[in-house]
């Protein structure tokens, strides 16, 4: 007798006829279509040498990164989910040698959107030569994938989108990997700006005199005469030149990037701060002013930084910072004339505005930052099949966000996705795993309920070599076109309309059961409140995601058990026995005082037998 112990705490036929070309021929052929102006058969000749290649166990990466290109340049938004999966198959290679170049412009266009250390990995994989590269990207993606519930990648999709956008919109040049200025760097990393500023760089004569005022405040009859100077001095070394400020609002942080000309000379680019726009000499500008008492000499460094400051402000207010204490320095008639004290707050300004970036996730994506989040608990148990192979069941807890909802009255078309996503960095995706469930308005908001979480059940095979494990659940309200309230959704979404709100937790597993027949093991012990029915199931149970148990209800604890030895002697029958004990939580008061003790303990001895090998009891 055995004595258990438990403590408890495909292709796609796209319709172009005769279309042909073989699997040598087909990037070639599709790029002559291209340049005569010919995308959709372009597009065509690309996925049949694909169909092709992929049937014979190859792979040509040139045809993925042109057909996701070419497909979101010019929105071909039916092929789109086919065109994320054929830029991945690209990945699928066995040899990185021949297609060298190519992964090199890959990895160049995936670099603004990576931390640098990932980057630098990358790199080194490349240049060795090492397909373990290949892996690395699929993680990567998939890591971004706002729905791995699906093989489609949306986000995939937009990068290409972003990137199609940026070249068509902005200046050739060299100053990103997609041949544009630095907007198109940034319009692929954080997508299009919440708010755009355009303005001329020059200064405010008005607010001079203000300056100057509160600057002569012993002398307030030379402010005009300081003013005037100071202005006429900016008017011969300032060189006016047009900008451009990206206003970001994410989550509660507003961020703004500014674009323009350092020192109003040279290409338009990405710049630290609004100060970068003063000429590099700004330091040592003096001018003279007072006629009545003499020329006296000061330095108009200070006074262009306020001005400069000043105009920031129309933008980011971060720049109230340090414009604030340069007025105290005005009202104490203290305002600094040293070149260095000068330098420094223009570090400042850059490192403030360097740090708040610094913060924001490089890979957004517009789900990401316009759809509502569900938040999703977790809870795995342990089990083997039928053929003693490991598995996982995982229950996620969704918390539908009711203060959302209200833009939906209509709640009779309400789905929500959840999944489990489990794989390797090296193979891939190895479980990809969904169930779809109605939601009726009775399910989201019953005043009654203790837990307003939707719980789902999902299983999964588990080889314990898993390196990731994603669950996600995702809410659709498919009698509505929108997928946000008030805001309309890029042409990337055309295959998820109806998507209102998204979530996503990162899960480790803990190692598989043994596999081997010839050695007895239990699953995990599963807890939960009784549903009112008899079963021996997992889904006959009311599950909770933290183990709280109210006071007045049945606990139920499910488990199987396997490989059992026979009986000794005539006796058909395997014995095992379970043994468990119930301990209440108490606080820290009570374990500090003693109180709230043994008396509340619970445990139980059972004694059961079996004519199988293997059993489950509830």
């Amino acid at each position: 007798m055995i004595t258990i112990a438990v403590l408890f705490f495909s292709a796609l036929t796209i319709g172009f006829g005769q279309t042909h070309a073989t699997a040598d021929s087909a990037y070639l052929n599709g790029k002559a279509e291209l340049y005569l102006g010919n995308p959709e058969q372009a597009v065509a000749i690309w996925m049949q040498g694909w169909n092709e290649l992929d049937s014979a166990g190859l792979v040509d990466p040139r045809i993925g990164f042109s057909v996701i290109e070419t497909v979101t340049r010019y929105e071909m938004s039916h092929l789109y989910e086919q065109a994320a999966h054929i830029y991945q198959w690209g990945f699928q290679a066995t040899d990185i040698e021949p297609w060298a170049e190519e992964y090199q412009a890959e990895l160049d266009r995936i670099r603004p959107i990576v931390h640098p250390d990932q980057f630098d990995l990358w790199q080194q994989l490349l240049d060795d030569r090492d397909p373990l590269l290949f892996g690395q990207l699929r993680s990567f993606w998939l890591s971004l994938d706002p729905m791995p519930s699906t093989e489609y990648n949306p986000r995939i999709v937009e990068h290409w989108e972003r990137i199609g956008y940026a070249r068509e919109h902005f200046t050739v040049n060299d100053r990103s990997p997609y041949g544009t200025d630095e907007r198109g760097l940034i319009y692929v990393k954080y997508g299009p700006p919440d708010d755009i500023h355009f303005d001329m760089f020059q200064m405010d004569r008005g607010r001079l005199m203000h300056f100057a005022r509160q600057y002569s405040l012993e002398n307030p009859q030379y402010s005009r005469a300081l003013a005037r100077a100071v202005d006429d001095r900016a008017a011969r070394i300032l060189r006016m030149s047009q900008y451009e400020a990206w206003i970001y609002f994410f989550n509660s942080n507003e961020i703004s990037f500014l674009f323009g000309k350092p020192q109003g000379v040279g290409k338009f680019q990405l710049l630290d701060s609004i100060l970068e726009l003063l000429p590099s000499d700004f330091n040592r500008i003096t001018t003279y002013y007072d006629p009545q008492m003499g020329r006296m000499r000061i330095n108009a460094a200070p006074f262009l930084i306020m001005s400069s400051l000043h105009q920031g402000t129309n933008f980011d207010m971060e720049y109230y910072t340090e414009l604030n204490a340069l007025y105290a320095d005005l009202d104490t008639n203290k305002l600094s004339q040293s070149v260095e004290d000068n330098e420094n707050i223009k570090y400042r300004v850059q490192d403030d505005l360097r740090h708040r970036v610094n913060q924001i996730d490089d890979q957004t994506s517009w789900l990401d930052r316009n759809l509502s989040s569900l938040s999703i608990d977790s809870h795995s148990w342990r089990f083997l099949d039928q053929q003693n192979n490991p598995y996982t069941v995982t229950s996620l807890f969704s918390t539908i966000p009711e203060s959302d909802l209200i833009f939906y009255p209509d709640l009779q078309r309400i789905y929500l996705r959840s999944s489990m996503i489990t794989g390797s960095e090296h193979d891939g995706v190895s479980c990809r795993n969904s169930e779809v469930m109605q939601i009726y308005s009775e399910d989201l908001f019953d005043e009654d309920s203790q837990d307003q979480a939707i719980t789902t059940l999902i299983t999964c095979p588990q080889t314990g070599q898993e390196s990731f494990s994603l669950l996600t659940a995702e809410l659709f309200d498919l009698d509505s076109d929108a997928t946000a309230s008030d805001i309309t959704a890029p042409s990337f979404l055309s295959t998820v309309s109806g998507l209102i709100a998204m979530g996503r937790s990162d899960i480790e597993l803990a190692e598989p059961l043994p596999s081997d027949a010839n050695i007895f093991t239990a699953s995990d012990l599963v807890l939960g409140l009784s549903t009112g029915r008899d079963g021996y199931e997992i889904s006959d149970l009311r599950l909770v995601s933290n183990n709280r148990f109210p006071i007045g209800e049945d606990i139920v604890l499910f488990y199987e058990v396997y490989n059992l030895d026979e009986s000794d002697g005539d006796s058909p029958f395997r014995e095992y026995t379970l043994h468990y004990e119930i301990h209440p939580i108490r606080t820290r008061l009570q374990r500090l005082f003693g109180t709230g003790q043994e008396d509340r303990e619970q445990s139980i001895t059972l004694h059961f037998e079996t004519q199988d090998s293997r059993t489950s009891e509830q």
